[in-house]
């Protein structure tokens, strides 16, 4: 199986879930020797999709749809683990082998696909883009934004 980001736990359990029989795929197989699930995590500060409260303890979407992942593999929603990635991290964190699974909000592209070998799943979430600019530009919509600067978080592509 192909390295895996997952966009909704239908869809990632749907991409491995057929594999679960007598011919599992490499990476489940390591998951259930092991037996627990190494999912990405950011670094706890994506609000209400990966934060990590005042008791240490993980949650938010992403956090929820690891441990929908976990169960339909491992049976425990539990027997996972966080690893707290940086965006410019998750990839090469992906394509070495230090998780299992990036569950966060990373678009599908082609060149991601293409050229890391990356297998995505469908998204959960859609969002729109939205820019922000001084109010003396008179800026209203994409187009009055030609020849500025953007500012992005680092790791990030648009």
């Amino acid at each position: 199986m192909k390295n895996l980001i997952a966009a909704s736990p239908i869809a990632a359990t749907s991409a491995i879930a057929p594999q679960m029989g007598t011919a599992q795929s490499a990476t489940v197989q390591q998951i259930m020797d092991r037996g627990t699930m190494l999912c990405s995590g950011y670094n706890g500060s994506y609000f209400g999709f990966v934060e990590v409260n005042d008791k240490n303890e993980w949650k938010g979407l992403d956090i929820d749809l690891c441990r929908a992942l976990t169960t339909a593999i491992l049976g425990d929603p539990d027997a996972n683990q966080i690893v707290p990635l940086s965006w410019a991290q998750r990839f090469p964190a992906l394509q070495s082998g230090d998780v299992e699974i990036i569950i966060k909000a990373t678009g599908w592209t082609m060149g991601r696909d293409t050229e890391l070998g990356l297998q995505f799943s469908l998204p959960y979430f859609f969002g729109g883009t939205q820019f922000m600019a001084h109010g003396d530009l008179g800026v209203t919509d994409a187009s009055g934004l030609a020849g500025g600067t953007i500012c992005v978080e680092a790791g990030t592509t648009i």
